[in-house]
């Protein structure tokens, strides 16, 4: 889990300045002003999404699964409000939500990715046998 919140950052940061190199490179305006707002948005809301799986470390594979869904939602209604939020009070320009876009989706694998580790590493619930009486 520990992972996920430092690799959720070098996502962001090698995504976006590799996108910037190469739009640059070919004389495109990458618009580093919305890159920066969606940058921000999208790694708080990968961030905050983590907490679910760090809140139920050491639980059972039944509620670790239940706290990568909870991530998964997290991340995704985080980012539609805090994007509307951004649109709606800076004004800013289609850029914007492309960004947000193309950074959801590697912060997203991420994060699954995480989970995935998560439930793996969770101890499996014993089931106790019906008795009969």
């Amino acid at each position: 889990m520990l992972r996920g919140i430092i690799i959720n950052p070098i996502v962001i940061a090698l995504l976006c300045g590799g996108v910037v190199v190469f739009c640059r490179g070919a004389g495109f305006d990458p618009h580093t002003y919305e890159m920066a707002l969606a940058a921000v948005v999208v790694l708080v809301a990968s961030e905050v999404a983590l907490v679910p799986l760090v809140l139920t470390r050491g639980a059972s594979q039944l509620a670790v699964t239940q706290a990568g869904l909870v991530a998964t939602l997290v991340h995704l209604f985080l980012i539609l409000a805090l994007g509307a939020l951004v649109v709606f009070l800076m004004h800013v320009s289609k850029p914007f939500n492309y960004w947000a876009l193309a950074l959801y989706c590697p912060t997203l694998a991420v994060i699954s990715t995480t989970s995935i580790k998560a439930i793996r590493q969770a101890p499996m619930e014993s089931i106790p046998a019906p008795t009969r009486e």
